[in-house]
């Protein structure tokens, strides 16, 4: 066989096969499916639709549970006046409100007015209360309930050049001569002694609020940074509890004697141990009052308060009177104090 020929014929047998393969066959089954794949990333957030049309409105619930009735209101009976001037508001319920006389007002001078005064059954003892007393010691005339000067008291040029603070102490001769309710008091539990509220208004649990003949821290100092006067008596705060606030009003007419004349007013605190020894003496001061040009020889009113809070067993213990200390001579008329414990 030629070259030729068999090399037509190899061709011939390629092109067969070339053929042959392009024919498709049937399909085979479908095979089992693949794994899923991962998560695409979140397309972004289409529009909101259009809001739809509001449904009709539902029925009415049943009414609720009537609530609980509240208190009873209050009224006024009846107002009376103190012996500090300060209106007392007597309440349908038995309590009283108080509201302090502004500055520079008194009671008139044939005493207290009263309002349709009328007898109230008395409150329950509350955990915040206070008493009144006009028994100083140096107050020898007129009574705590009046407008009765007191009696003048000299502080001297030399107390003046040592700076010593000029303590005011009580007495129970005084306190029994000056305390007079002048009311009619017929509440149970009045006692005259204990001042001129006689106890009715203190604070619950407490059964004094002054010490009026204590001789513990009666004598004077004399020498160093400190020095007072001699005075008996006493704050009473033993009934007291940690965390009570104390506050003093010292009410007082002075006559200055030189002009420009500037009086502190205190109160002379001594805090004491389990033992009664003193551990710290200072004086709890208000705002100085100056009288300037003109103003000596003339009387003034003053109505000075000062305050402490109780933190220790040593303040519950402590020992306490009104003081005063000028740069000048004056002349000056203790009348009457209020101690009030709050709570």
């Amino acid at each position: 066989m030629s070259d030729l020929l068999t090399l037509k014929l190899i061709k011939d047998l390629k092109d067969q096969v070339s053929e042959t393969s392009k024919q498709i066959g049937p399909q085979g089954p479908v095979g089992p499916a693949g794994p899923t794949g991962a998560q695409g990333p979140q397309g972004q957030e289409g529009k909101p639709g259009p809001m739809g049309e509001r449904g009709p409105e539902g029925p009415a619930g049943p009414d609720g549970k009537d609530g609980l009735d509240g208190e009873d209101g209050r009224s006024v009976d009846s107002v009376s006046q103190a012996a500090d001037g300060d209106l007392i508001f007597h309440l349908s319920d038995g309590t009283e409100s108080v509201v302090e006389l502004p500055y520079g007002l008194s009671t008139a001078s044939d005493g207290p007015t009263v309002v349709n005064m009328q007898q109230t059954a008395r409150p329950a003892p509350s955990d915040s209360g206070y008493e009144f007393t006009g028994g100083f010691a140096e107050r020898t005339t007129g009574q705590s309930g009046a407008n009765d000067l007191g009696s003048s008291v000299q502080y001297t040029q030399q107390q003046a050049n040592d700076r010593v603070w000029k303590r005011f102490g009580f007495s129970t001769a005084q306190q029994l001569a000056n305390d007079v309710e002048y009311w009619g008091e017929t509440r149970e539990g009045f006692e005259q002694t204990k001042g001129l509220m006689g106890g009715l208004n203190m604070p619950k649990g407490f059964n004094n609020l002054f010490l009026f003949d204590d001789t513990a821290l009666s004598s004077a100092v004399t020498s160093g940074d400190l020095q007072y006067t001699a005075a008996d008596g006493s704050y009473d705060l033993s009934d007291c509890q940690q965390g009570d606030r104390v506050l003093v009003r010292f009410s007082f007419n002075v006559v200055p004697q030189v002009a420009n004349t500037t009086l502190e007013v205190g109160l002379l605190f001594a805090t004491r141990d389990s033992s009664d020894n003193v551990t710290f003496t200072f004086p709890l001061t208000a705002q100085p009052i100056f009288y300037g040009t003109g103003t000596q020889g003339k009387a003034y009113l003053n109505r000075v308060e000062m305050s402490a809070y109780i933190a220790s067993p040593e303040d519950i213990n402590s020992r306490s009177l009104p003081a005063i200390r000028a740069d000048n001579p004056i002349l000056i008329q203790p009348l009457t104090t209020l101690i009030s414990v709050v709570r």
